[in-house]
């Protein structure tokens, strides 16, 4: 009985299919359009991550519920900004 081999494909397509196809720009996971306000507002966003890790955002959320119930306006509006620089859903301006 004779015995055939068959090479297996490539990964890439073939160089037809390569030329036929416009080629398409990478684009980053996680780009969705949104910048933050300045680089400061980062700074802050990302030290307050690097001081409380993976609670950074419940912690946020902490410092702006006592900004508001103490009539802090300025501390208000900036942990509003944080908190919206780790999940723009969390909170909004009221």
């Amino acid at each position: 009985m004779p015995l055939h081999f068959a090479a297996a494909r490539g990964a890439s397509p073939a160089p037809v299919a390569r030329a036929l196809t416009a080629p398409r720009p990478y684009d980053a996971a996680n780009d969705n359009g949104r910048r933050l306000a300045d680089d400061a507002l980062l700074d802050d966003a990302l030290r307050h991550f690097a001081t409380h890790g993976l609670g950074a955002l419940s912690v946020a959320r902490a410092n702006l519920a006592a900004a508001e119930s103490a009539g802090d306006a300025t501390g208000r509006v900036r942990w509003q900004a944080i908190c919206q620089a780790f999940d723009r859903r969390t909170t909004r301006l009221r």
